[in-house]
C-alpha cells in the first residue's frame, strides 16, 4: 500500500505541476528535497513519501514544467519495500509516464 500511494503521489505531483504552467502562463518545479524522503512543487507544502520509501539514486532532482507544455524532462526512481518504478518526463510535452 505505501509503496503504490508513494508512486500515485508523485504521478499527480507532476501532472499538477504541468497543469499548473499552463493554466498560469508561469513555470512550476517539482524538487526532490535532499533527504530523498519528500519533494515539494512551486510554492506548495512538502509532502512525505510513505514510510520506508525513498526516491532512488540517478533521480532528476528537479524537473521544470513551462507554459508551452515542454518541460526540462526528467526521470525519477522510487524504491523500497522491495519494489522500485521510474516515471519519465518528456521534455517536449512534459507528460509523465510510469515504467515498472
Amino acid at each position: 500500500w505505501g509503496f503504490r500511494s508513494s508512486v500515485t503521489s508523485v504521478e499527480a505531483a507532476l501532472k499538477s505541476a504541468r497543469a499548473q504552467a499552463m493554466r498560469s502562463g508561469l513555470p512550476a518545479r517539482f524538487h526532490i528535497l535532499g533527504s530523498g524522503e519528500s519533494f515539494v512543487l512551486s510554492g506548495g507544502d512538502t509532502v512525505m513519501l510513505a514510510r520506508d520509501i525513498r526516491f532512488g539514486a540517478g533521480s532528476s532532482a528537479t524537473v521544470d514544467f513551462f507554459n508551452d507544455g515542454s518541460s526540462t524532462g526528467g526521470r525519477i526512481m522510487l524504491v523500497g519495500s522491495g519494489r522500485s518504478a521510474v516515471i519519465t518526463v518528456s521534455p517536449d510535452t512534459s507528460l509523465a509516464s510510469l515504467l515498472q
